[in-house]
């Protein structure tokens, strides 16, 4: 079950009480033992890796973790992409997964100061590309300085793609890395066209650094549609929330 949960990067208790077999009280007893012992947290209907224990680890290996659904998320975020955008690809392995749906776009210019997603960007000759640079952290895959920041307080964008380590009710969007959260804060700070991708180990979630609040988005894009209070949230912050349910109601292919 631990090597399930590491792979995925979280999972409802139903759906591990489906995947091997046994009782939900099993499996619940079983997630309460986990969480004490390794780094997991206990989160509304379920669990989900520590964001913590991500923070040293490698963004290349991170891209394991939840792949259908961080795919999924792609899909649908890359629909909100116009022809003729400029897009903001913050650093993280969901918003990497944009990419590949954006190759029957036109006249479309990816910014981003992440290596992973400017490396992928690059396959796309069709992609134009602004590359953001600073001092390299290798853990984020993401290139960061005072230079940067001051060079998007500059830009107008028209769509931004931000990642989040974790979303909670008090303190809205976190993150764990000090230079990243500032990089967000600033994107957060001059546009307003904010769409959050998140999959659903990120709720309930709670990170160090709050870099904006549910005031702040536009729009949510996760693989499952989120628990009730937080659809509740998003409600009354007027953020449309995007996933698999949503696109099935309205009749769009997911």
């Amino acid at each position: 079950m631990e090597s399930y949960i590491l792979k995925r990067g979280g999972s409802s208790i139903e759906e591990l009480s489906a995947q091997f077999g046994v009782s939900v009280s099993t499996i619940r007893r079983d997630v309460m033992e986990l969480v004490k012992q390794r780094p997991f947290d206990k989160v509304f209907g379920g669990v989900s890796l520590q964001e913590g224990s991500f923070s040293g680890v490698p963004a290349a290996e991170r891209l394991c973790c939840n792949v259908q659904g961080k795919q999924l998320i792609g899909k649908m975020a890359a629909d909100l992409v116009a022809d003729g955008m400029s897009i903001f690809l913050d650093s993280g392995s969901t918003t990497m997964q944009i990419l590949p749906f954006l190759a029957r776009k036109r006249n479309i210019t990816v910014i981003s100061h992440n290596l992973l997603v400017l490396y992928e960007a690059a396959k796309n000759p069709a992609l134009n590309i602004i590359a953001l640079g600073g001092v390299y952290d290798r853990n984020a895959s993401a290139f960061a300085s005072i230079g940067m920041i001051q060079e998007l307080s500059r830009m107008s964008i028209s769509l931004v793609f931000l990642e989040t380590g974790g979303i909670s009710i008090k303190r809205g969007m976190t993150s764990d890395n000090y230079a990243e959260a500032e990089i967000k804060k600033t994107i957060v700070k001059w546009n307003r066209n904010l769409v959050v991708v998140a999959d659903h180990p990120k709720f309930g979630r709670d990170a160090l650094l709050t870099f904006c609040g549910f005031d702040d988005v536009g729009t949510i894009v996760t693989d499952r549609t989120p628990p009730q209070e937080f659809v509740c949230e998003c409600k009354s912050a007027e953020i449309q929330i995007i996933s698999p349910e949503t696109t099935r109601m309205s009749g769009n292919p997911s």
